[in-house]
């Protein structure tokens, strides 16, 4: 049977408590469970003598018991001292039940894993991990590395790492689905994915770690190589989906297009009419466009956003550009004003400060379609916002906005038309979205659509 079918409520001693724990990390079965990979791991393969020990030093020591007392502070505390043949060191317990207290006895042994602080003038561990080895001299040696997991409160490292060895247990090749083709598999020298996970959960002792945390071991390149192969088929059955959606076509207006750039004080660079073509050639299409404009500040990302507007205002539709600021908003709506006024559209803006009787003028001319050009804030997402045809949205530093802030936006162009068409999405950055070992563009580009794998 797969472990992707198999609930981690299977395992023994998870009831509903910490199924609900553990589902707060994302596991529900037990692939979930194997996926869960350690962050990092520590070596527990020796005993460190007291004495050596210094501050900020994660050490494993072993040592018999003296004193365990409560001290009353600043916080209430349990110190238990223990010792070697070397020296003595305090344990400190914050957080303790007088059951807790009763099982240090004085004569028993403690091995106990954790970070060396200095507390006053003797060294010591804050809440470190310990083994009772009551009247046993000898300590318990790790034959492996020891995998510390990302948790979540109340789930400790100890209860994790017996989960975990009881899913191992259950790992073979038949048990959890290699998604790679063995053709791949063979040609990168990648072994199987029950032994990577397997190694991964329990490395061996003589591994060096800092391999693995770099992320330079061929096993991690081999999960992060399924991960993108994962992530890139993932994007490219959204594409497809995507391209489902019907949105409406934009035809080109090269005469209102022409009288916008003869307007201009400036000439277009070749760079901007390459990209305002690229976009015209997306609204055309049957299906939404979704592309990012990228460019440094002052490069002319607006006046590129103004041609498609244009176009669309063309057919008769209605285009929103969306701000994160009022006063980036009253910017823009002072320059598409000028550029659109006098081709005869109308442009309006809706923001949170302007006076009622102008917010009533511009509702009303977003919802009856005599405002062509709508320039706004998050008061675009009000309930009373309601657009006749909204076929374009433009977002301008779409970093400052929410995923879902803006789908709520795209909803409204949904509902504005009686066929549900998916308004086409312009979004406008400042941030270069390119690999950063490159040279940061100096000039306007376009990226292809944002869930394109190219």
């Amino acid at each position: 049977m797969k472990l992707a079918q198999i609930s981690v409520e299977s395992l023994k001693g998870v009831g509903d408590k910490l199924s609900a724990k553990l589902a707060n990390l994302g596991i529900a079965t037990l692939e979930d469970l194997l996926f869960h990979l350690p962050s990092r791991y520590q070596d527990r393969s020796r005993i460190h003598p007291i004495a050596s020990l210094i501050t900020g030093q994660a050490a494993q020591v072993f040592g018999q018991i003296e004193a365990a007392d409560i001290v009353f502070g600043k916080r209430r505390s349990l110190v238990c001292k223990i010792a070697d043949a070397s020296g003595t060191i305090d344990l400190r317990f914050f957080y303790f039940s007088m059951a807790q207290k009763k099982q240090l006895k004085p004569g028993d042994y403690l091995q106990c894993y954790g970070q060396v602080v200095q507390m006053g003038r003797n060294l010591g561990m804050i809440h470190p991990e310990i083994k009772y080895r009551r009247s046993n001299p000898n300590p318990e040696l790790a034959e492996a590395l020891i995998p510390i997991y990302p948790t979540t409160e109340g789930l400790q490292q100890r209860s994790f790492r017996r989960l975990m060895t009881q899913a191992l247990d259950l790992l073979s090749e038949n048990t959890v689905e290699d998604l790679l083709p063995k053709l791949i598999l063979e040609n990168n020298h990648f072994p199987p994915l029950s032994s990577t996970l397997a190694f991964l959960h329990q490395p061996p002792l003589d591994f060096a770690i800092s391999d693995l945390l770099r992320g330079d071991h061929p096993l991690i390149k081999r999960l992060a190589f399924e991960e993108l192969v994962a992530q890139q088929l993932g994007l490219l059955q959204r594409k497809q989906l995507h391209q489902q959606t019907p949105s409406i076509q934009i035809a080109n207006d090269e005469k209102a297009a022409q009288q916008l750039e003869k307007s201009l004080a400036f000439q277009l660079t070749a760079a901007q009419q390459r990209v305002i073509k690229q976009i015209q050639q997306d609204l055309e299409r049957n299906y939404p466009m979704m592309r990012l404009v990228q460019g440094d500040v002052g490069c002319g990302k607006t006046l590129v956003a103004a041609f498609a507007m244009l176009a669309v205002a063309s057919n008769g539709q209605q285009s929103v550009l969306m701000a994160p600021t009022e006063l980036l908003a009253e910017q823009h709506y002072t320059a598409l004003s000028e550029w659109f006024v006098p081709l005869g559209f109308e442009v309006v803006i809706l923001i949170s400060s302007m006076p009622s009787s102008d917010k009533k003028h511009s509702l009303a001319a977003i919802t009856d379609g005599s405002a062509a050009i709508i320039v706004g804030t998050h008061a675009l997402f009000q309930q009373q916002v309601e657009f006749d045809h909204l076929s374009l949205v433009v977002i301008d530093e779409q970093h400052r906005f929410g995923v879902e802030q803006r789908k709520r936006l795209l909803d409204k162009g949904s509902h504005s038309t009686a066929s549900q068409q998916s308004p086409h999405q312009l979004i406008m950055s400042p941030h270069p979205f390119h690999e950063p070992w490159r040279k940061r563009p100096t000039r306007i580009s376009t990226y292809p659509p944002l869930m394109s794998c190219h």
